[in-house]
C-alpha cells in the first residue's frame, strides 16, 4: 500500500503517517537511498525477539564502498559521534541512525512517533533521547548489515542543499534546548548567526555562490530559531 501525501511535510511528519497504518507487532522504517541484503531483515526481527525491552533495533549501515556509517550517543550526551570500529556483537547505544530502524510498535506508540515540530535532521536524535528517559533500550546489531547511499533519496541542486544546510542548524538547535539546554541552544544559535553571516559575506565576495548560500541557510536557519519561528510553514 503506497500512502502518497499531496505536499512534502518533512521526515518525521510523513514516517509517522507511514506507523499509523501498520497493524504488524514491528514496523520497519527504511528510507529509500538504502540497499538490503538478503537475511538482513531477518536478523533484524531475530534480534528484536531476543530484546524485549528495546524499542528499536537497527543495523550495520555500511556505504557503498562498505566504509563504516555507525554514530553512537552515551548515557547523558546529547550529541552523537561517528564510530570507526564495528562491534564485535549486538551494541546497545543512545541513538540510532533514522536511515534504517526496526521499532517495536508499542513502543512506538507510547512515544508518540517523530516529533513533528522538525521538518527533517534531528527527528533520530530527539526520539531516541525520549527512548531512552522512557526506559527502553536502542540495539545495534551488526549481525545485519545495509547500505546506505546517502543522499541519493533526492536529486541535488541549489534547492535541496540550502534546504538541508538550513534544517540540519535548526533541527540541531531545536533538539538541544527541547532537551534541557535552552540557554546553551539560544547561545550556540547567536554563535552561528554570527559566524555564516560573515562566511556568507566573505564568499559573496570571493563569488563562490555555492559556499555563499550554504552559510547564508544556516544563518538564516539560526536566526529562525531565535526568532521562535517553526521549521517549516505548516508547523505553527
Amino acid at each position: 500500500e503506497i500512502i502518497a501525501n499531496s505536499v512534502n511535510m518533512g521526515f518525521g511528519t510523513a514516517n509517522n503517517i507511514g506507523f499509523e497504518a501498520s497493524r504488524t507487532l514491528f514496523t520497519l522504517l527504511l528510507n529509500p537511498d538504502t540497499v538490503v541484503p538478503t537475511g538482513a531483515l531477518e536478523h533484524l526481527l531475530a534480534t528484536a525477539k531476543a530484546y524485549p525491552d528495546a524499542a528499536v533495533i537497527a543495523p550495520l549501515l555500511k556505504n557503498p564502498d562498505s566504509a563504516l556509517e555507525l554514530y553512537l550517543m552515551g548515557l547523558g550526551e546529547k550529541t552523537h559521534h561517528r564510530q570507526e570500529a564495528s562491534p564485535d556483537g549486538n551494541l546497545c547505544t543512545g541513538f540510532i541512525m533514522g536511515a534504517a530502524m526496526l521499532w517495536r510498535m508499542d513502543a512506538w506508540q507510547r512515544l508518540g512517533g517523530f516529533d513533528e515540530a522538525i521538518f527533517i535532521y534531528g527527528e533520530d536524535t530527539d526520539i531516541a533521547l525520549r527512548a531512552t528517559e522512557a526506559g527502553y533500550s536502542l540495539v545495534v546489531t551488526p549481525g545485519a548489515e545495509i547500505y546506505h547511499l546517502g543522499g541519493q533519496s533526492d536529486t541535488p541542486t541549489r534547492h535541496t542543499r540550502w534546504r538541508k544546510a538550513w534544517h540540519m542548524t535548526y533541527g540541531h538547535l531545536y533538539v538541544k534546548a527541547k532537551h534541557g539546554e535552552e540557554v546553551a541552544a539560544r547561545e550556540e544559535a547567536q554563535r552561528l548567526r554570527r559566524y555564516h553571516s560573515l562566511k556568507a559575506l566573505l564568499y559573496l565576495i570571493v563569488i563562490r555562490p555555492r559556499k555563499m548560500l550554504d552559510n547564508l541557510a544556516r544563518a538564516l536557519a539560526a536566526s529562525a530559531f531565535l526568532g521562535g519561528r517553526p521549521s517549516w510553514p505548516g508547523r505553527q
